[in-house]
């Protein structure tokens, strides 16, 4: 034993200077610790006398009035141990900066929180971080709060079921709506993108074609407007009585005074679906105030009006033959009764008149071409309102007719919204001269349609 001590000492003197019995320090670097017990006696020396770190931290030794041997230094691997032992067996703490606690039984704990510049966090329990840590002494550490997006979270507790996670910045994330079956996420510039369901764009051309037009001649395609009966009046005991026309009926009320109240239609009505038809069948128009009339005549060299209806009346069914109007609630004094047809794209909705173009050939300088475009639209209620939405010129206003001149007329542009299911168009055509002068007529009207796709 005397021979390890003697060894001990002579490496200690060589490394870190000899000790002796004087009250002198030495600093022993990057030391551990175990259990201390003296080889030689039983002197106690006071807890207070000494300070271990560990890891990087000292451990300074205070010699008491003690012999050199009262002490045992010995290498353990590459680190420098020191031992005692207290007569009581009970172990001091040590009073480091980051403080140690000995149990006797050779475990060693920190006494308070390893402070930041040691390698720890300074925090026991919980970290007071923007995304704080709890930690439930069992050494299990959990979020307090959620997890914000600068550190890697979403900065929410839960999540939408079956909602799209979107981005908002350094912002807590959006959770989208829950899309519905066959919607399709899409983006909006500058907003949140959201589930709708995809369309297709599907163009619609409407054509016709007239070799050798009639001179002084109006021709109408795909419907037209009709007057029935013009000035009228309608009360109690004064029906109007129609005896031609086929297609629904519009009411023109330009009374002076306030036309609220119902009328009755009566007469064959026409299912334009399967062609059936029910005699002495009725329909109920009612009346929420007058009508405008801002129609034109005669103008840009031909005979054709151009319409332009405010807050008219049409019937929500068709008639054929005799039709019969009454009424016991309104005295009317100026009523004027249109029969109309119109194109309605077969009953489709989310249509848009797009173009509407014309082709002829001119075959002198004197030739006449006018072209309208009408379309009629379902307000509410019972009324509609009729628009001249486009034409097209050679001659009088338009482009100066010239011999065996080939034409292409376009009128582009139009953006029409309308929906087949209640609204229509009609072409009206007017060939002035006597004879014609205009030969090879095409005229075709473009549309769009916008129609979901089936994504099932």
């Amino acid at each position: 034993m005397i021979k390890k001590l003697i060894l001990l000492l002579f490496v200690l003197g060589a490394a870190y200077g000899a000790i002796d019995t004087e009250d002198r320090r030495r600093s022993l670097m990057n030391v551990g610790v175990r259990r201390m017990l003296s080889q030689a006696t039983d002197t106690v020396i006071d807890a207070n006398d000494q300070k271990v770190m560990l890891g990087i931290y000292i451990l300074d030794v205070v010699e008491a009035n003690s012999a050199a041997t009262d002490y045992v230094f010995y290498p353990q691997g590459t680190a420098l141990f020191y031992q005692r032992r207290l007569d009581s067996e009970q172990y001091a703490a040590f009073t480091a900066t980051a403080p140690i606690i000995y149990d006797g039984f050779g475990r060693y704990s920190l006494d308070t929180p390893l402070a930041v510049e040691y390698g720890g966090t300074g925090f026991e329990t919980a970290f007071t971080a923007t995304a704080p840590i709890e930690y439930d002494d069992l050494g299990k550490y959990s979020l307090d709060t959620p997890l914000d997006v600068e550190y890697g979270g979403t900065g929410l507790a839960t999540l939408t079921d079956h909602g799209v996670i979107i981005g908002s910045g350094t912002g807590d994330v959006t959770i989208s709506g829950v899309g519905a079956t066959g919607t399709v996420l899409a983006g909006n510039t500058g907003a949140d993108p959201t589930f709708q369901t995809p369309t297709v764009d599907v163009q619609i051309n409407i054509g016709l074609y007239n070799a050798l037009p009639e001179r002084n001649n109006e021709n109408n395609f795909s419907g037209g407007l009709v007057d029935l009966s013009i000035g009228d009046t309608l009360g109690t005991g004064d029906d109007i009585v129609i005896s031609k026309g086929t297609g629904k009926i519009i009411l023109v009320v330009n009374t002076s005074n306030d036309a609220v109240g119902d009328i009755t239609v009566t007469g064959e009505s026409i299912d334009r679906n399967t062609g059936a038809s029910t005699p002495g069948d009725t329909d109920t128009i009612t009346l929420a105030g007058n009508s405008t009339d801002n129609s034109t005549t005669g103008g840009k060299g031909s005979a054709i009006t151009e319409h332009s209806f405010v807050d008219a009346y049409i019937t929500s069914k068709w008639f054929t033959g005799s039709v019969t109007l009454s009424t016991t609630q309104v005295d009317l004094t100026d009523v004027d009764v249109y029969h109309v047809s119109f194109e309605q794209f077969n009953d489709q909705p989310n249509i848009v008149i797009n173009t509407f173009n014309a082709s002829i050939l001119t075959t002198h300088a004197n030739a006449e071409f006018d072209a309208y475009l009408f379309t009629l639209h379902k307000d509410a209620g019972d009324k509609c309102h009729l628009d001249t939405e486009s034409e097209l010129h050679v001659g009088t206003d338009g482009k100066t007719a010239l011999v065996d001149k080939y034409w292409r007329l376009r009128a582009g542009a139009i953006d029409e919204a309308i929906d087949g299911t209640t609204d229509g168009f009609w072409i009206e055509v007017w060939y002035l001269n006597n004879p014609t002068y205009v030969e090879d007529v095409t005229i075709k009207l473009w549309s769009t349609q916008t129609v979901d796709v089936d994504l099932n």
